[in-house]
């Protein structure tokens, strides 16, 4: 018995030390965009910078207002709001400087997303700066503060929309192309 387990454990060993190594494994592809550019905008950094805006005005602090509407918007629509719901959008509107760096996205008008061009990049950077300094605002749950950066991601919103929005009408193709050398 005692042999045979022996012969089992030798033969185990060596067909394991006979194996081929398993072929490395590729690094996963980077995903494709889902929206343009154009949609990303309207869909992450609107929503979220107007949050930030109305911040201004309204005390996030303050209770929230009773809801009387029905359905998932007024069940859930509170249920992030307040400095968290402020953090929350300053948040987004940082992170949403990779989303509009990723490559392969396009414009509304099908034109490429300048992606590699000095001022893009720069105007990217100047947004992801604006909702970290936003966040550090909202975290102090500092209304003052959370006025004072307001100019900041506004700033960061006209630099940008300057040279590529309103280089036209909506769907232009004047619209979304690389700026100038810095």
């Amino acid at each position: 018995m005692r042999a045979s387990f022996t012969v089992v454990a030798l033969s185990c060993t060596m067909a394991m030390a006979c194996a081929q190594p398993a072929p490395p494994e590729e690094a996963p592809a980077a995903s494709e965009s889902t929206g343009n550019l154009g949609q990303v905008m309207q869909g992450i950094l609107f929503p979220n910078s107007n949050l930030i805006f109305d911040a201004q005005s309204t005390d996030p602090g303050a209770p929230p207002a009773e809801n009387a509407g029905s359905g998932a918007s007024s069940t859930y629509g509170g249920m992030y709001s307040g400095w968290q719901g402020v953090q929350n959008a300053a948040i987004a509107l940082a992170e949403s400087a990779d989303l509009i760096l990723k490559p392969g996205r396009v414009c509304s008008n099908g034109t490429a997303v300048p992606v590699e061009s000095e001022a893009w990049i720069m105007f990217a950077e100047v947004l992801r700066e604006a909702g970290r300094a936003t966040l550090v605002a909202a975290q102090a749950e500092d209304q003052d503060q959370v006025i004072e950066v307001t100019g900041q991601l506004a700033e960061a919103c006209a630099l940008c929309h300057e040279v590529y929005r309103d280089a036209g009408p909506a769907g232009s193709p004047e619209r979304c192309v690389p700026a100038p050398p810095l």
